[in-house]
């Protein structure tokens, strides 16, 4: 399995997914918080890639029930039931209910994956798991780090290292380009402690964000690796599990 990194959803603009296998990772939060949302037995999430989007798509007979979910500058929007804290995703707020999401990054990046062989969500919380379900899958792997406003995030690079970590003891044919394999490097540095990975998800900037707006508990929880088995896909429409 030849493997290859992307740093940003703005590069899968011009490297098509196209035919591989495609992971989207956004640990701070758009794909923790959909990992979060499946897990407590919501119908499926549909990501839009703006805000506007997102009250268009409400508008269809379809989804006209669905809660509107996401962030804008790290902040739920107006009119939005939910925003973009894993936290937020509770069982009993959501149970049974259509959730149409709109963020800055991880949302974009997943309507930019049109025409992949398939489309696993992933971050820290689940990194194993997906490494897991790509066990048996035939074909090339892309993994995109939504990254930040267009640009690298420090926290998805080390997920993506911690998901290759994961890779290779699932699988002997791991053939990784030069970034798959910086993040790997990363994530064995990094990854040997828990608050070493706190410590490294709060020194981006996406991290320093978060603390500024006072969501020190969002980063804290999406450091803490493997606490789902669920892998969401994405069919080109929802996000659904299995």
């Amino acid at each position: 399995m030849n493997v290859e990194l992307v740093f940003t959803f703005y590069e899968l603009k011009r490297k098509a997914a196209r035919g591989k296998l495609c992971i989207v990772i956004d640990s701070l939060r758009a794909a923790s918080s959909i990992i979060a949302a499946l897990d407590a037995d919501c119908k499926e999430v549909v990501p839009a890639v703006s805000i506007k989007e997102a009250y268009r798509l409400q508008g269809f007979p379809s989804y006209q029930n669905y809660l509107l979910c996401g962030e804008i500058g790290g902040l739920r929007p107006e009119g939005f039931v939910l925003g973009n804290s894993p936290l937020d995703y509770q069982a009993a707020a959501i149970r049974g209910k259509g959730i149409i999401m709109a963020t800055t990054n991880g949302t974009r990046a997943l309507r930019l994956t049109a025409g992949a062989k398939l489309v696993l969500v992933a971050a820290l919380i689940n990194a194993k798991a997906v490494a897991m379900r790509l066990t048996d899958c035939d074909g090339d792997l892309l993994i995109c780090c939504a990254g930040t406003k267009g640009e690298f995030s420090i926290e998805d690079f080390v997920t993506a290292g911690k998901l290759v970590h994961e890779l290779y003891q699932c699988r002997s044919d791991i053939l990784a380009d030069d970034a798959t394999l910086s993040a790997y490097q990363l994530y064995l540095k990094a990854g040997s402690n828990k608050q070493g990975l706190v410590d490294l998800f709060c020194s981006g900037n996406n991290g320093k964000r978060l603390i500024e707006l006072d969501l020190v508990e969002d980063i804290e929880f999406c450091a803490v690796e493997d606490q789902f088995t669920i892998v969401p896909y994405f069919d080109g429409i929802a996000c659904r599990k299995d």
